[in-house]
Order: C-alpha cells, then structure tokens, then sequence
C-alpha cells in the first residue's frame, strides 16, 4: 500500500463518484481501477511512468528560482558569445548581397524585366554562417511563375558560377536551388514570394528597433539545431518561426517588451473580424494595416467601410533595463510552462490567445508553427 500512494508516483488515488465497480481512479491518467491488484498494475504501465515522469519534471520546473543577476548575467555572455560565433557579421550579408547580383547580372540577359531581392535570415541576421541564401524574383504581370523560374533553372545550368543546380516545384513555396562556386553558399529562388519578403523586411525593422531580439531569436534557433529540429523538409519548423515564438514572448510577458498590433482601439476591430485585417508592409517604423469587410458577415456589420491604418513596431516610453540572460530563462519557462503549444497557435498580431480551432488547424499540424504575419498580404 505505501508503495501505491508514495510520493514518487505523483498520482493520488480516489474512490470514484461513478461506476460503483471501480475502487480507485488514477487522478494522472483520468481511468478508473477496479481492484488494489489493478492499481498496482496500473503504476508500473509504460504510459502511466511516461506521464509521473512529465509530472514530475513540470513540479521541478515550477519551484526552479529564477535566476539571479550573476546568473542572468552569465546566460548574457552565453548568448553573446553564440552570436559572435554562429552568428552572421556585416561581412558575411555583403557576400550573400554580392551572390544576389551576380546572380542578377546573369538572368537580366534573358529576363530583362526582372529583378532579385534577398529575404530570410540573410537580411534579418537571424540565421547563421552556413545558412541558405533566399532569393525572390520579382517579375511583371504578364508573366508567369513556372515560366520564370524554368527559364532561371535553364539560365544558371549553363553558368559557370552556379552548381549543382536542381529544381523543387513540388514544394509549397518552388524553388530553384543551386551552390554559388565561389563561396559555397546555397542559394534558393524563389518567385513572387512576397509573403516572405514582407515578413522578412517586418523582422528586420524589428531587430534594428529592439536589440534584445536578435540573441534571443539566434540562441533559440541554435538550440533547435542542436536538437534538430529545424528542418522543415523532415517535419521540424521553418526557421521564421523561432523568430515569432521570441516576439510573441515579448508580447506576452508580464512587462511587455514588444507591442501586438491589432487592438480594441482599432474602431473597426473584433476578434470575429481577425481575418478580414491584413498586415501589408512596415514603413519608417510603422506596421501598417488594412481591412477589407468579408462577403460573410451580416448586413449589420458588413456596413462597415474597408479601412486603412499604422501601428508602431515597438512600445513607445522608457521601461526598466532588462537583462537578455534573464530574459532567455523567462522565455523556456513560458512555452515549457505557460504557453499550451497542444491546443493554442503563436500569433503576433493580437494579444488574444488563438486555439487551434479558431484558426481552423487540423490537429496534425503543429500548433507552435505560428501564423505568418503576411500571410494575407494584400
């Protein structure tokens, strides 16, 4: 019997109110046992040790002190010293600029009204020394995608400077991937993909606004590589992500560092309408916004004329200093702890917390993927 209700199982057994048949239930597992011999049994189940397990790790994460200034300190210059060596320099986004126009250079003779712009983590300095370089090519309107990007996989075959050069037109975004001979470096083209340059031109804003977000968002994804899981292509996140999940924690946290963007001061807004607002670009340190009533709402609301608007990227006012190491440990505890990745989706433009449900996921996807910022660009 002691070993029954010891402490190290972490489970407390109760004569149920229902099904006289039962004697105990497992408060853990949410089952009902019918016998002494049954819960016995039931203690040394695989799933039942999985979740005492679990149990056990979440009680030792809640009574964790935080840490202190020497502590908080220490994780500092942890952080630092991961950006200085994993991180990229101002050298490193010159090369990857100086790969784009060569690149330029070479499609402008068979694509004269074309042009190349870099995204990603190659101008948000999220990514790292041996990161792909992400291209996008804009082209005009009488032209089509599978054209232009069959034409550049055509073009860079027969170019001395790139190799290796493949096409993936089966992915969500297609691409065209190749190495630059020079540097080494991976490059993927895409073609009209403005979501991506959108949110990489609001990443960047935000980095340059706020310097706490760049070790935090480079150590994250530092320790998604060690666990690799962050490889999309195998069923990990998409790099983008790690950067929402740190911005969304600034939003979220008790002394806000960063803003939401879509309130209740905004007259057109509910969060019944979320859908129908769209972040459109970031402009001289505005988010600008639009919203376009959808055919579905009733009469009543519909009446509501479609309008525009801006929102500052960071919080106006001074705040007390922060220390980023205190900051890195705040953030683990909260999507260890506070933030129920299972059931609720990172989303930073509200405040709201949104569920799965509310944004229509299905359940195999992965909640903490996060919803693209542009996703809806208009």
């Amino acid at each position: 019997m002691q070993n029954l209700f010891r402490p190290q199982t972490v489970v407390k057994y109760r004569r149920p109110h229902v099904n006289s048949g039962a004697l105990y239930t497992c408060a853990l597992c949410d089952i009902l046992l019918e016998s002494l011999a049954h819960a016995f049994r039931h203690i040394r189940d695989k799933r039942h040790k999985k979740k005492a397990k679990e149990k056990l790790e979440q009680v030792m994460l809640i009574e964790i002190r935080p840490p202190g200034p020497q502590q908080a300190s220490a994780v500092t210059t942890a952080l630092e010293a991961e950006v200085a060596q994993h991180g990229l320099s101002d050298e490193d986004v010159e090369l990857r600029r100086c790969v784009v126009a060569a690149m330029q250079d070479l499609l402008l003779s068979v694509l004269p009204e074309i042009r190349l712009r870099l995204y990603g983590s190659s101008c948000t300095k999220f990514g790292f020394t041996d990161s792909d370089v992400n291209i996008d090519i804009q082209y005009p309107q009488h032209m089509h995608q599978p054209d232009v990007l069959l034409l550049v996989k055509e073009t860079l075959s027969m170019c001395s400077l790139f190799v290796d050069v493949e096409a993936d037109f089966h992915a969500r975004v297609p691409v065209v991937l190749c190495k630059d001979r020079n540097s080494g470096l991976i490059c993927k083209v895409s073609a009209g993909n403005e979501n991506a340059f959108q949110t990489t031109a609001y990443l960047a804003a935000l980095c340059t606004a706020e310097p706490l977000v760049l070790p935090l968002v480079l150590g994250l994804r530092r320790w998604a590589r060690l666990c690799t899981i962050d490889r999309s292509e195998e069923g990990g996140l998409p790099p983008y992500v790690f950067a929402l999940m740190v911005i969304y924690f600034l939003q979220q946290r008790k002394v806000s560092i960063l803003p939401t963007y879509l309130k209740q001061e905004i007259r057109e807004f509910s969060l019944s309408r979320l859908s129908d607002f769209h972040l459109t670009r970031v402009e001289d340190g505005y988010l600008h916004w639009a919203y376009t009533p959808s055919s579905k709402e009733s009469p009543q609301e519909s009446k509501s004329p479609s309008a525009t608007g801006r929102v500052s990227l960071t919080l106006h006012g001074s705040r007390p200093p922060v220390e980023v190491g205190l900051l890195w440990v705040e953030m683990l505890r909260f999507y260890s702890l506070e933030f129920n990745m299972a059931e609720n989706v990172i989303c930073v433009r509200t405040a709201v917390v949104l569920s799965r449900e509310m944004k229509d996921w299905p359940k195999k996807r992965i909640a903490v993927e996060g919803e693209e910022p542009f996703a809806f660009v208009v």
